[in-house]
Order: structure tokens, then sequence, then C-alpha cells
């Protein structure tokens, strides 16, 4: 009995000489434990959260910024429209600026038809705060020439851009 014992002892303990068969074998082998405990889980979550809470308030700023600068951009090609019309329809065209209702629109100073609309307020494509013209309304002459400068401030959150137009009819948009 006693060569037994040690014969099954040296067969649980090194297994790899032949003793055992080849089920044995691969039952025998250490396996890696899977999947992730706990405290890892918990410490990932902490971390994503800690970074989302850093990106969140400069997402918020970043999405505000791209708001005013596409309205600017809007509103630019949209003031060099109302030259390219007046000089079109060979008749001078008005734009009126209303602040108070985020709107501004393109009409013909004869028959006051509305040529172009467009709004920025809540629930339009491009959602600001604030539309501060220096003027209410500008006319448009055929010859390429308006009845006075246009400056129109755009905000949304902290902020704002300008919108430049000449009197010759040259925009630009400046940001601060």
């Amino acid at each position: 009995m006693a060569v037994r014992a040690r014969h099954a002892y040296r067969v649980w303990r090194d297994p790899w000489k032949g003793e055992c068969s080849a089920v044995l074998r691969r039952n025998m082998r250490a396996k890696p434990p899977g999947g992730f405990t706990i405290i890892e889980l918990l410490a990932t979550f902490i971390l994503i959260g800690f970074m989302a809470a850093i990106a969140a308030p400069r997402f918020g700023q970043a999405m505000a910024s791209n708001r005013v600068k596409n309205a600017a951009a809007v509103l630019r090609a949209d003031m060099e429209l109302a030259f390219s019309l007046a000089s079109r329809q060979g008749a001078p065209v008005r734009i009126e600026v209303d602040g108070g209702a985020l709107v501004y629109r393109i009409k013909n100073r004869a028959d006051d038809e509305t040529l172009h609309e467009r709004r920025f307020g809540a629930g339009s494509d491009f959602p600001l705060n604030s539309l501060a013209p220096s003027q209410d309304e500008i006319v448009v002459y055929p010859n390429g020439l308006a009845s006075g400068p246009l400056e129109v401030t755009l905000a949304s959150g902290n902020r704002t851009m300008q919108v430049r137009m000449t009197r010759t009819g040259l925009v630009r948009t400046e940001g601060s």
C-alpha cells in the first residue's frame, strides 16, 4: 500500500511525465479567471464619470459657439443674396431685421412681397438668444449700393458675433 500511495501522490504531483492519461492532463491545467472584479468595474465607471464631468461644460460652450458661427455664416450669405436679388430684379429690395422676434426678411420694396425669410429663435435651425441690429431696415438698390451700413450682433450663451455690411455690399463676420 505504501507504493500505491506514493505512486498516486507522484501522479497528482507531476502529471506531465506520462503517468496519467491525456484527459487527466487536460483537466488539471490551470485556467485563468475570466471577467472583471467589482472593484475594477467601479474604478472604471468613476474614471469615465469624472472625465465626462470635466468635458460636459466645454461641450456646451462648443455647441453655443458653433450655433453662432453657423448663424453668422447664413446671415452673411443672405445679406449677399439681397444685393444679388436687387441686381437681378432691377428693383430695390429691403432687408428688415426684427430683433425681438429673432427674424429677418428680404422684401421687394415696391409691393412688400417677402422674397426670403429666416428665423433664429428656439425651434429654428439656428437657435440663438439674441439678434440685435444697428438699424431695423436697409434698402438695397439695383446699382449695388445700400441706403446705409448694417451691423447685426448674434448671441447664444456667452458667445457673440457681429455681421457687418457696408453700404457698398461688403459683408464681414467678426467674433468676440
